[in-house]
This record gives structure tokens, sequence and C-alpha cells, in this order.
């Protein structure tokens, strides 16, 4: 409004200038053309007044008071993607809201918001997601004066975390110890829990969303080819999964992530229906679908022997209504869409007692060949490609490889060749993942640098070394824009590139880097 003003009191004080002029008949041609010029100026100023203020708006600035802010702290994706299905629950019951990386927000933003709904991950140890980790130390050292806020927190964790939610928790009570009001309880989700974000939503009902919306669907896949990628090896065997859709092939980018529905084994089923004497197939409903109580059985968390007590005497549909749902599992997808399916690389994981784990046991063992995989794919904008063509440093080890190797695949197709691959495993002769791909692309000029880390004359040699012996290497990169990629677990990897690029480059040369998008990181 203000900018419509300054170009309507600018137009009538031309006006009546020049029409005092020309009542006393001096209104030269120069003036006619200054008419002309400054109705055109002033025209153009408008236009960007109100286009900054529409690119504000879009980019989270806090221009309308009266929308929902909703604000997401995300470190693989999934916090934005349920910040964005928030947003379209809240618009589709008619209220306004507009969506917000916490990372950009600072405190006359949320003074000036009347209501902010927060979708925080935790990641690691409780920690914030790397791009929050700014707006954590900015912000949280101290209460705010948000007085004037209401506000809830959806926190996303893993409870085999000792600090389960951790960066949730802890926004929450800044956001409390603040002097903001809290519209409902804060939510927890444990891995997904489909239960707890249909509660979410449901509380959103509260503020004027639309009800019953709709959790992402998952589709149909067939588990086309599986092969182990490290035949002979001492490590845990190294699968890599063929996909194929049973509809038309969706559209996904590098970096993106297949979240699976995975299955217990048959043999774990039958343990329990044996214990608890029950008929597996005894009719039952399981989401509103009617099927036997072993296939939903497949489908839910069961107990361990020693809690198999409290569902006895439950009935068939008591014991399924009585087990959480199995949470999904999430993999990097490995491949694009131009291969014409989607390819995981999973790494077996096997407890000491000979179990399985059960989303990379049923992978990678007990589905066969042919049969059908729920799974759907889902947006990581966190750890897709840079926009600009600069140069990429992709740091990985074991299974991580798989997220690195669309990376590759992308940048190979594109022509862009300035990347620097650091790939680590033990057994060079065993466990080189995808060798004869890696070794093409060095052919090929697509990598411009290959360093190798494996275990030689009994000594593990680490990505993080690769990055303390190459400093040089490492600042010219850098120096040339390159953005750092790493993919794989976090305590082995993730953790130790961090130190090291600290001790190289330096903790605020890291945080630019963070705050540039130029370190992303798909750890785990």
């Amino acid at each position: 409004m203000a900018a419509v003003s300054i170009f309507i009191a600018g137009v009538l004080a031309l006006l009546w200038f020049a029409g005092g002029l020309a009542g006393h008949g001096v209104a030269p041609l120069w003036l006619k053309a200054a008419e002309a010029g400054l109705v055109a100026a002033l025209y153009l100023l408008f236009i960007r007044i109100t286009a900054r203020r529409k690119s504000a708006s879009e980019t989270g600035g806090a221009e309308n008071a009266d929308e929902i802010l909703v604000a997401y702290a995300t470190q693989t994706g999934v916090a934005e993607e349920l910040a964005r299905h928030t947003v379209k629950a809240l618009a589709d019951g008619g209220q306004a809201a507009r969506l917000a990386d916490v990372a950009a927000l600072d405190l006359a933003q949320l003074q000036k918001a009347r209501m902010a709904l927060f979708i925080a991950s935790t990641t690691g140890e409780g920690d914030a997601p790397d791009a929050a980790g700014g707006f954590e130390a900015r912000m949280m050292a101290a209460p705010a004066a948000l007085s004037g806020l209401r506000y809830a927190v959806l926190a996303l964790g893993d409870s085999s975390y000792a600090d389960f939610c951790g960066f949730g928790r802890r926004l929450d009570a800044w956001l409390e110890a603040s002097g903001a009001a809290a519209l409902f309880v804060r939510t927890d989700v444990d891995r997904g829990d489909e239960a707890a974000i249909a509660e979410w939503f449901a509380k959103l009902a509260t503020l004027g969303a639309a009800s019953g919306a709709d959790a992402p669907a998952f589709e149909t896949w067939r588990l086309a080819a599986r092969r182990r990628l490290n035949p002979g090896s001492d490590n845990a065997p190294v699968f890599h999964m063929c996909l194929e859709p049973t509809a038309a092939l969706p559209d996904w980018r590098a970096g993106d992530i297949a979240v699976v529905r995975p299955r217990n084994e048959t043999r774990a089923v039958d343990d329990l229906l044996l214990a608890l004497k029950l008929d597996g197939g005894a009719p039952v409903t399981l989401r509103g679908e009617k099927m036997t109580l072993k296939d939903a059985l497949r489908q839910r968390t069961l107990p361990e022997p020693g809690m198999r007590a409290k569902l006895a005497g439950a009935g068939a549909q008591g014991a399924v209504d009585g087990l959480q749902p199995l949470a999904p599992r999430e993999y990097s997808l490995a491949s694009l869409p131009a291969d014409g399916k989607a390819e995981l690389v999973i790494r077996q994981l096997r407890y000491p007692d000979g179990r399985l784990g059960v989303g990379s046991g049923w992978l990678t063992e007990h589905a066969a060949e042919g049969a059908e995989i729920e799974m759907r794919l889902r947006a990581n904008p966190s750890f897709r490609g840079p926009e600009k063509d600069r140069p990429m440093i992709l740091i990985g080890a074991g299974s991580g490889v798989a997220g690195l190797r669309a990376h590759m695949k992308e940048r190979a197709a594109a022509g862009r060749g300035r990347n620097w691959l650091i790939f680590g495993e033990r057994d060079p002769e065993k466990d080189y993942l995808f060798k004869d791909e890696i070794e093409s692309w060095r052919a090929s000029a697509a990598l411009a640098r290959l360093d190798l880390c494996f275990l030689e004359d009994g000594v593990q040699r680490l990505a993080q070394d690769v990055l303390r012996e190459e400093d040089s290497q490492l600042h010219q990169w850098l120096k040339d824009g390159a953005a750092i990629y790493v993919s794989g677990s976090r305590k082995g990897l993730g953790d130790g590139v961090d130190a090291a690029l600290k001790e190289v480059i330096g903790e605020a040369a890291l945080s630019r880097l963070i705050a540039d998008n130029r370190y992303r990181r798909d750890v785990y």
C-alpha cells in the first residue's frame, strides 16, 4: 500500500505543477517531456517496490502478520516435506500460510508473526540439522522477546538415540522461555511414525486446516535384480538393488531418497503366532484394509519374546492394534530416471544373535526377486547438486557411495568434469564398490581427481586423512567455488570429515560453507 501511495502522490504533484504552468500559458515541450519521464520513472519505482515485496514474501519475509509462519529445520528433506504438507493443509482450509527455512529466520520475523508452526528434525546425538546450527547459535543462546507469538512444534527424531528429538525439544523450550504461548503440546515423531504425524494434522484442524490430510502415497515396485557388491569380503555384505515401478516411472534427482515399507520375515511372524496361539489366517483390518492376521503382522513391529505376554488373550484384531507399525526405511537413490529403474545400495545388518535387521534383511535376503515392494520417492533438496556449475568434492564410504554415484551420473551426463571423489572401504580387492564405473569416470575425465582409502599394511586410510594430507588442494578447490558432499555413516565418516575440515579450513570458514549451501551431508 505504501508503494501505491508514493506512486499516486508523485503523479498528482507533477500534474498539479504542470497544470499550474499551463494555466499561465507556460508549458514548454521540455516540461511535457519531463512530465512523461517522471510518470514513467515513478511507475518503474512502483513496480520495483512491489516486486521486492513479492520476492520477500516468497522467500520467507514476514510481510503479512496474519499469515501462519510454517518453518522447517531439515537434514534429509523430511521436515521440509512435512512443512509443505502443513502449508497445503492450512491453505486448503482457507488459512493463509507461508513457508520458511529456520536458517533464514531472524528475531524481527518471529516478532512480527502472530502464529508459527515449527517442523524440526534432529540429527545425530541431539544436534540441529546442519543448516539450522547457525540459527541455534545465533538465536537460541538466550531467551528472546516473543510474548506476542503463538507456536507449535513437530519434532522429528529417532528414539534409538539418547537425545531423542533433542533439537525439537530445545527449540520448544526456547520458545516457551521467550514468552511465546504454545498452541498445543509438542508432537514427537519417532522414525516417521505415521500415527504421530496424523496426530499433528489432527491438531492443525483446530487452527482451521483441512481435515483428513492424506499422507504421501506409496507405490508398488518390483524387485527386478539383486547382487552382492563385495563377494568374499570380511565386511558385512553390501547389495546393489534394482527396482522397477509397476506404473509409470516417477521423476527424481541425484540426492533424493527412496522410502521403503519393509516386511517382517515369515519365520518371525510364525514364531509370534505360535507363542500367542493365534491362527494366521484369521481375518483382521489394518489401515482400513481387510487381510489375514499373518499378513498384518508382517507390517507391525513385533515384540521381543519377553514382551509377548502383553498380547496374550488379545485376539487376532487386538494383537494387530496392540503393535506399532513398522517404521519406513530410507535409502539414498543410486541411479537417475534415465537408468529406467530405482537403484539402492544396502549394507546387510546382522545382530549378535544372528537376526538380520528388518529393513536390510527383507530387501537383501527375505524378499525374492520379482517380489512387490511398497516404496515412494522423496525429494531431498538438502543433498541435491549445486544449481551453479561449480566443482564438487564428493566424500563417501561403504554404502554411502549410493548418493555419490547418482551425483556422478548426473555430472557426467551434463559434461561437468570438475569432480573430486574420495571413497573409502577396507579391502581394495573385495570392497571397491562400483570399481568399473569409478575407473571409467576417471578414464573419461568425468573425475578430475580420485583418492581411494583402503586398509593397507594393517593401516586404514580414511577420507579425513586425505583432507589433511591434501590441504593445499582442498583450499584451492574451495577457492574455485567447490561444494563438499559427504555420504556415509555419521560416526565413522561424518564426524571425522567434519573435524578434519574444522582443522584444515577453520570453523568460521566451515560455517560460511554451510550458510552458502556448499557443505552438504547425507549421514546416518
